[in-house]
C-alpha cells in the first residue's frame, strides 16, 4: 500500500505506524510530514485499485486492541461492528480509496491517574485531496467536493486523520466483548466447532477399529490356548 516515507534515516519498528497520546484530541492532521500529497506511481496505483476490487481490509492496533468499523442496519437499526476497515470501494468501474480516518478511542478510568484503552473505532472516509486545505496552522479543513479516486496512471493522495477520546464505562476485562460478537467471529466459532465434531467422529471410528482388532487378536490367542490344552 503506497504511503509516505519517513523523514531522515529509516529505522525498522515492528508494527508501529505512529503514536497517539492519551486523552489528547487531534483535529484534521496529515499523516505524512508537510502538506504535500503522496505521489503514487502507476504500478502502485494499479495494485491499490486491484486490492480495492478484491475488498481488502486494513487492520490497525492501539494498545493491542484492533480497530473496528461501526455500521447501522437500515431496516432494524441494529448496530454491528466489522473488524478493521475497508480500503475503499468500487463504483461503476471506478475505484475510491479511504484516505481519511476518524479515529475514536474509548478509555476507562478505574482509579485516579489510571487510564485504560477499552475501545478502538474507525470511521473511514474518502476525501479528494483537492478538498483538503491548510491555514496558518498544521490543522486541515475539508471543503465540499468528491471522493479520492484511484485513476489509471499516477495519482496524488493526501492521507489525513482525526483523533477523538471518549470516556467509557466498559471495564478492561470486557473490552473484547465487541469483537467476540462480530459476525465474522461467529463464523470462525462455527468453523472451530465443525472441526471439533469431525475430530471426535474420526476418533470414534478409529477407537472402534482398534477395539475390534484387539478383540480379534485376543480371541485368536484364546483359541490357540484351547488347542494346546486339547493336545496335552
Amino acid at each position: 500500500m503506497p504511503f509516505c516515507r519517513p523523514q531522515g534515516e529509516i529505522h525498522y519498528i515492528s508494527e508501529n505506524l505512529g503514536e497517539i497520546h492519551m486523552k489528547q484530541d487531534t483535529k484534521c492532521m496529515t499523516t505524512c510530514a508537510g502538506h504535500s500529497p503522496v505521489t503514487v506511481s502507476i504500478e502502485d496505483s494499479d495494485n491499490l485499485a486491484r486490492r480495492i476490487k478484491e475488498e481488502y481490509h486494513v487492520h490497525l492496533l492501539v494498545d493491542n486492541l484492533p480497530c473496528a468499523t461501526r455500521y447501522e442496519v437500515s431496516d432494524t437499526h441494529e448496530v454491528i461492528y466489522e473488524n478493521g476497515y475497508r480500503l475503499g470501494w468500487e463504483e461503476n468501474g471506478r475505484y475510491f480509496v479511504n484516505n481519511h480516518l476518524d479515529i475514536i478511542l474509548r478509555y476507562h478510568q478505574p482509579s485516579p491517574n489510571v487510564y485504560r484503552v477499552v475501545g478502538f473505532e474507525v470511521q473511514p472516509q474518502s476525501i479528494d485531496s483537492s478538498r483538503i486545505k491548510f491555514g496558518n496552522s498544521q490543522e486541515c479543513t475539508v471543503g465540499d467536493g468528491g471522493h479520492q479516486e484511484v485513476k489509471r496512471g499516477e495519482n496524488k493522495i493526501l492521507w489525513t486523520y482525526t483523533v477523538t477520546w471518549e470516556e467509557s464505562a466498559i471495564p478492561w476485562a470486557s473490552r473484547w466483548d465487541t469483537y467476540l460478537s462480530m459476525k465474522d467471529v461467529q463464523i470462525h466459532w462455527f468453523s472451530i466447532l465443525n472441526s471439533i465434531i469431525v475430530i471426535v467422529c474420526l476418533s470414534g471410528f478409529l477407537s472402534v477399529i482398534i477395539i475390534r482388532t484387539v478383540r480379534r487378536d485376543i480371541a485368536q490367542y484364546n483359541k490357540g490356548e484351547d488347542l494346546v490344552g486339547f493336545y496335552l
